[in-house]
């Protein structure tokens, strides 16, 4: 449990700006008697929150799960009287949070294996089933409505298990309470009452009703607490209308088996779910019913994400959206695990168990917390822009590597279309190959305010991308009928943070070097024209250089960046 909450805190691999970024806020709001509206927050926050807000009755909200912003209300009312304020503070909140739930993960984990087996096997499968699946590699870089969802999963499950190993209706009650409160943090979690549901409808019918009724009673004040707060009965995201359905043969396909995205790629500790089955004649009704009601869902969840046309979940690692039925994963694996090792069968079972959870945690905490280049292989390219990349075996996401990443950047070069004269080319068109800039986040009129400097570059902004660090990259191709006989002009249109002192090389011979005019500490647009001598431009692959000695590092905590200047687009006239 503590090297969980240690892992979670040192990751390098934070996604504390996805997603997650508003979770803090709505609670804020909430303690703050703002009733989760984000109205009242500053429009440079607004404006960086862009999709991850809603409008209802005309008022600004969290688009994502609210769930786990009511949650932690008290928690956030607590660090207000203690004068910490979300905005400047949202990323370390996020990680100290995430690091409660890795622990209660964690510890939540071993009670459930401990219904059936012994202390050693249940502190097995639950270490493996931390470091070697998403709850490290999605669950510890940010406070996901996924951390929470499986905390509360987990004491459901247990409590469940409690009940029906006891025949207490009492278990099953809370266990009804934690199932509604699971749904409201993470919706796709209805799964998980679906499931109980059938399941005591088969196994133990007089403890259905005490299931049902306070799931359904906190179900509905939650709905009628949306309905005063924000309009609505359920919040959008809350509705069915998400699941309208893609590439859904692709998606299931692409969840379960693709170098980028696949289950079963991410995570082999699954395949010896195979070899389980051997101890299925040995458990009781209710222990089969249990058993298959943990890789049901997981079933059901995965039919579900394949529905969903984002299914490949933006950017992230490995099969995040496959992250909320792992308690279910868990808890059929240990019904099923061996309870001797007296047969050759479980010996092989364990010992396979333990080299396939060694890879797991390998692929899931060492590659997905701590290699840089695992998260550049959904930002460059973009994933949403490129989905093709999740079926690259060339180079899986859980091998990406500095080679990996410029060998993969070199065959899309080679693939991307040419450049045409007198058509101005934004920054991030398929036409450019760019390196050293952010795929990146900076609003109009940079300065050092708190906010600002607690957002990372990277986060996708239309029309420009800014450098990171002294030197940046632009590929293009020309065919022949673009590459003039008499030389030409290239016209970069950038933004200037404060005036910039740069350089400018076209395939290795320098063509430019000037000032930006500019106010220091502000933003200022720019317009850098650039002669081409006949004969510098070829057919073919050609590079230009941008060399920026004077950028300036800005930043907090982790996510400092060093920015200069931010091209809006390219043109060959």
């Amino acid at each position: 449990m503590l090297v969980a909450v240690a892992v979670t805190l040192t990751a390098t691999n934070r996604m504390t700006d996805s997603d997650a970024m508003g979770t803090l806020l709505a609670s804020e709001s909430l303690v703050q008697g703002h009733w989760l509206a984000l109205d009242h927050y500053p429009d440079l926050v607004k404006s960086v929150l862009g999709a991850r807000v809603e409008t209802n009755d005309g008022r600004l909200y969290y688009f994502f799960p609210i769930g786990t912003s009511l949650l932690i209300a008290p928690v956030v009312a607590v660090l207000g009287l203690l004068g910490i304020e979300m905005v400047p503070n949202d990323d370390k909140v996020q990680v100290a949070l995430a690091a409660v739930a890795a622990a209660a993960i964690v510890l939540l984990s071993y009670a459930l294996a401990r219904r059936f087996v012994g202390a050693w096997s249940a502190l097995l499968l639950a270490a493996a089933f931390w470091f070697g699946t998403s709850f490290a590699s999605t669950g510890a870089t940010a406070l996901w409505s996924h951390d929470f969802g499986a905390v509360l999963s987990l004491a459901t499950l247990l409590l469940l298990v409690k009940a029906l190993q006891s025949r207490a209706r009492s278990w099953v009650l809370w266990s009804g309470v934690l199932a509604a409160v699971a749904w409201i943090i993470r919706p796709q979690l209805l799964i998980l009452t679906l499931g109980i549901v059938l399941l005591l409808a088969l196994r133990w019918r007089r403890g259905l009703p005490a299931f049902i009724v306070p799931w359904a009673a906190v179900a509905a004040s939650f709905a009628v607490f949306s309905k005063a707060t924000m309009g609505t009965w359920l919040p959008a995201y809350y509705l069915p209308q998400r699941l309208e359905g893609g590439a859904f043969w692709e998606a299931l396909a692409g969840t379960m088996i693709s170098p980028g995205r696949g289950m079963l790629v991410f995570t082999p500790l699954l395949l010896i779910g195979l070899l389980l089955w051997a101890n299925w004649p040995s458990r009781t009704w209710d222990e089969r019913g249990l058993a298959l009601r943990g890789f049901g869902w997981f079933a059901l969840q995965w039919v579900a994400v394949a529905r969903f046309p984002h299914w490949w979940g933006g950017w992230g690692y490995g099969p995040r959206l496959l992250m909320d039925a792992l308690p279910g994963l868990l808890l059929g694996t240990a019904v099923l695990w061996p309870r001797t090792l007296r047969t050759a069968v479980a010996k092989v079972t364990v010992a396979g168990f333990i080299l396939l959870a060694a890879g797991s945690v390998w692929i899931h905490t060492v590659q997905g917390l701590y290699n840089p280049y695992t998260r550049l292989w959904y930002i460059q390219p973009s994933i949403d822009e490129s989905p093709d990349i999740v079926w690259d075996w060339t180079y899986p996401q859980f091998m990406a590597s500095e080679a990996g990443h410029e060998a993969r950047s070199a065959r899309r070069l080679a693939e991307m279309p040419p450049m045409q004269r007198g058509v101005a080319y934004p920054a991030g068109a398929q036409e450019l190959g760019m390196s050293g800039w952010s795929t990146g986040f900076w609003s109009p009129g940079v300065s050092l305010d708190g906010f600002r400097l607690g957002t990372p570059s990277w986060w996708s902004e239309d029309g420009r991308r800014w450098t990171e660090g002294t030197r940046a990259r632009i590929d293009f191709t020309l065919d022949s009928s673009s590459v003039p006989s008499a030389g030409g002009r290239l016209v970069l249109s950038v933004d200037s943070f404060g005036p910039q002192r740069y350089a400018i090389l076209l395939n290795g011979a320098q063509i430019a070097a000037g000032v930006t005019e500019g106010v220091e500490g502000d933003v200022t647009p720019a317009r850098i024209s650039l002669p081409v001598a006949p004969g510098t431009l070829r057919e073919g692959r050609n590079e230009l250089v941008l060399l920026v000695p004077d950028a300036v590092t800005m930043g907090k905590v982790t996510e400092f960046r060093q920015i200069a200047l931010a091209l809006k687009d390219v043109e060959f006239e």
